[in-house]
């Protein structure tokens, strides 16, 4: 009798064992399942984040668009005042979308306006003999677009 009860407390024992050590791999296996979805919630809220300013960069981009081309007078006022940045006026020129053009006279006197159909409506480009002033509107965009992608 001795021997069946030594023999029962052994298995019950080897059972005890054996439950312990698969809970204690079932842990492990959860925690590091665990661990790999944490990780990948981390990376899929990182591309949201970026995905996100990048959309509103692209809204900012469309609205812009939109309010420039329907402004001339917003074309003007961005050329005063890149003219005021420039301290000779001499050799002085000036890229402006056709439709532009006219403001961009009005306001550039003694400078030469080139209509350029190259640059996009509501901005320009002024180049003189020693510097280049890029106001276009994708250009502006696209620097602040890289503004955004630095500081993330």
């Amino acid at each position: 009798m001795k021997d069946a009860a030594s023999a029962k407390t052994q298995t019950e024992a080897a059972r005890a064992d054996g439950y312990a050590a698969g809970l204690e791999r079932a842990k492990d296996e959860v925690a590091g399942q665990l661990a790999a979805l944490l990780r990948e919630r981390d990376s899929m809220a990182e591309a949201l984040t970026v995905e996100a300013a990048e959309v509103a960069i692209e809204v900012a981009r469309r609205v812009v668009r939109r309010e420039l081309t329907e402004s001339a007078a917003t074309v003007a006022a961005l050329v005063a005042e890149l003219i005021a940045d420039v301290r000779r006026r001499d050799g002085v020129e000036i890229h402006a979308h056709p439709a532009d053009a006219d403001a961009a006279r009005a306001v550039a006197a003694g400078c030469r306006v080139v209509e350029d159909a190259s640059v996009e409506r509501g901005g320009c480009v002024v180049t003189g003999r020693t510097f280049k002033a890029d106001a276009r509107v994708g250009t502006q965009l696209a620097r602040l677009a890289e503004a955004v992608r630095r500081g993330r």
